[in-house]
Order: structure tokens, then C-alpha cells, then sequence
């Protein structure tokens, strides 16, 4: 995993709003795919909302894929 406290990292995470208490906040994506391409609006949460989103689909043995996103301009719905 990536280290937060690196300043490449810092420099490129800067004005990511997807913190928590005003630290890179870990997300995570669950899938049954081996390789994955990120699309647009596709579900990033904690593990438990990935993994409730992954029994929804029914996907069995999901894998949870950790990841650091840098959204500066979030869409609020």
C-alpha cells in the first residue's frame, strides 16, 4: 500500500476531499474481476459498504480492492 506520509503522495493527494479528520481516508471496491478498470460513478465505501454492495450483486468471494482517491470536486447528491 501506498505511504501516505510520502511527499510524492501528499503532493498529488493535496486537494483530494475524500479525507477523514484530515487524513487520505482507505476506500475500497469490491469485485470478482482479477483486473479492473475504474469507471465513472462506480461504488467506492468502507469495506462493509463493499462488501454489502458486493452480496447485492451476488458476487461470491469477493475481492476488496484498497485504494486512495483524489476527487477535488465531489458530486453531492
Amino acid at each position: 500500500m501506498v505511504a501516505v506520509e510520502n511527499d510524492n503522495f501528499r503532493a498529488w493527494f493535496a486537494d483530494s476531499k475524500v479525507v477523514r479528520d484530515g487524513a487520505p481516508q482507505l476506500l475500497f471496491h469490491a469485485t470478482d474481476k482479477q483486473y479492473i478498470t475504474f469507471r465513472p460513478y462506480c461504488h467506492f465505501g468502507t469495506q462493509e459498504a463493499a462488501l454489502s454492495r458486493a452480496a447485492a450483486k451476488q458476487i461470491e468471494n469477493p475481492r476488496l480492492v484498497p485504494v486512495y482517491l483524489k476527487i477535488e470536486r465531489p458530486l453531492r447528491v
